[in-house]
């Protein structure tokens, strides 16, 4: 029973050692499966294809210590990985997460349980192009672009343009195609994410008169024609800009026209929601007088589930 006991004692102090040697300050730890910062379990770096693959970076202090800045709301935050080149992905902390004095990351979860694109404390930008990406989904695509062979892959966290912990790992294996099936799953589940948690703006300007104009512009204009903005109906317009902004000639001052900015929600031919956060209108300036409203482009849709326009 004794000897039970001490084997028992010895094993949970080796694993306090183990797991506070993880956790050195300046030092990046990799598992296959979510890490807990401050019990690390099952920490490797050795993977195959069709691992997940999770980081931890300790850092020697919180984010907010290192800037040196009590006060700051956001930083940013690279993580540079070694593949064969250096190339990083970048993201947005802020909140409590500047805190911290360690960074969970993903950087090839599994979809299914991933929170990359769901966490309001720190964001990465997702694109339709991957590679223009943050976060796992660009990294999940460079993966999937390798050819069957072993990497060593050296990876580093960088916050507010200082590299702040590193790390390596092992990569190998005969097909990376996985890592293609990880960044669609991870974009599948980052659309529905934002569909989820998308608002419309709230409006800077009421005008009903205004904003009749600028949805009969918006419907006569050639991008609703040629069916670039993908829409059957339009479901709700609020005006972003508390009032018109003035463009004037660079040398003479006089005046070229005015432009006013909405967001508009849509339903397409499928049912789905979604809306344009900047939608831009103008009236040229000619004799002496502003010219009928037109349509003057459009940003990209951002999905919303059809429940939310009205929130």
């Amino acid at each position: 029973m004794k000897k039970t006991f001490l084997f028992i004692a010895v094993f949970a102090f080796c694993m306090q050692a183990i797991a506070g040697l993880c956790s050195t300050p300046g030092t990046i730890i990799f598992s296959k499966e979510p890490i807990d910062p401050k019990n690390p379990q099952n920490i490797v770096s050795d993977f195959k294809t069709g691992d997940y693959i999770y980081g931890c970076a300790y850092l020697p202090k919180s984010f907010r210590q290192l800037a040196n800045n009590p006060g700051m709301r956001s930083g940013e935050i690279l993580i540079y990985y070694k593949l064969p080149y250096w190339q990083s992905s970048g993201g947005t902390i802020r909140g409590s997460a500047l805190d911290q004095d360690y960074f969970l990351f993903e950087f090839a979860p599994n979809p299914a349980i991933s929170d990359s694109y769901g966490n309001p404390e720190i964001e990465y930008k997702k694109y339709p192009n991957p590679e223009a990406s943050g976060g796992p989904i660009r990294i999940a695509h460079e993966l999937s672009q390798q050819e069957p062979d072993t990497y060593e892959i050296e990876i580093k966290l960088n916050f507010n343009y200082q590299d702040v912990a590193f790390g390596k790992i092992k990569l190998s294996g005969e097909n990376f195609d996985f890592y293609a099936e990880v960044r669609d799953g991870l974009i599948k589940g980052a659309d529905a994410g934002a569909a989820a948690g998308a608002r419309m703006p709230q409006a800077k300007m009421q005008n009903s008169a205004l904003e009749s104009q600028m949805l009969s512009a918006f419907k006569n204009s050639n991008d609703w024609k040629t069916g670039r903005i993908k829409a059957k109906e339009t479901l709700r317009i609020v005006i972003i800009d508390a009032d018109w902004t003035i463009r004037r000639h660079e040398l003479t001052g006089n005046i070229l026209h005015r432009y006013i900015r909405a967001a508009i929600a849509v339903k397409d031919a499928e049912g789905k929601c979604g809306y344009y956060p900047i939608v831009t209108f103008q009236q040229d300036y000619a004799a002496g007088s502003y010219q009928p409203l037109k349509y003057d482009g459009a940003s990209a849709l951002v999905p919303m589930q059809c429940e939310n326009v009205n929130k």
